[in-house]
């Protein structure tokens, strides 16, 4: 409870600070809106974002914290939970079924050897399987050009390094 008290009293209440910094920030702004800006304006602009982005930081650090308390309390019992968690992923993770070529199969041993053969086949380099990428040089917009990417790739002189 002295905790709390004291980090009222230090930090206040996170939400006000933040809502009381964004306003501050807005007159700001309004201000050099309304007035053009200055050297002392454009410093309180930065500070007060920066500022901003601090007390932003805090509710995210304090839940940290607090989950490193409730560690540190509880230890074995949150080690405990967390093997049953991951023995119980463990056991979903399991592929029982699989549909070949409109079938279902159950054995793992049949599962298996289809989707060695599958990546084995789809990664071989011998493939005849060429993919057609014409339509994908459609959708990416060409920003360099030949000449800009000819100058890019040449080795540079020893007077411009």
């Amino acid at each position: 409870m002295e905790l709390k008290l004291w980090n009222k009293s230090i930090f206040g209440d996170v939400n006000i600070n933040i809502e009381e910094i964004r306003q501050q920030l807005q007159r700001v702004q309004l201000t050099i809106e309304n007035e053009g800006i200055s050297k002392e304006l454009h410093a309180l602009k930065v500070k007060l974002a920066f500022d901003l982005d601090k007390v932003l930081l805090q509710p995210k650090v304090h839940r940290k914290e607090k989950s490193r308390i409730k560690w540190l309390e509880e230890g074995d019992k949150n080690l405990e939970f967390f093997h049953k968690f991951v023995g119980r992923m463990r056991l979903l993770r399991h592929l029982l079924h699989l549909r070949i070529q409109g079938e279902l199969v159950s054995d793992p041993n049949i599962i298996t050897n289809h989707v060695v053969s599958f990546y084995s086949d789809l990664f071989n380099e011998d493939s005849s399987d060429v993919r057609d990428l014409s339509g994908v040089q459609k959708v990416i917009p060409k920003l360099v050009t030949q000449d800009d990417n000819m100058m890019l790739v040449e080795i540079p002189f020893s007077k411009e390094i």
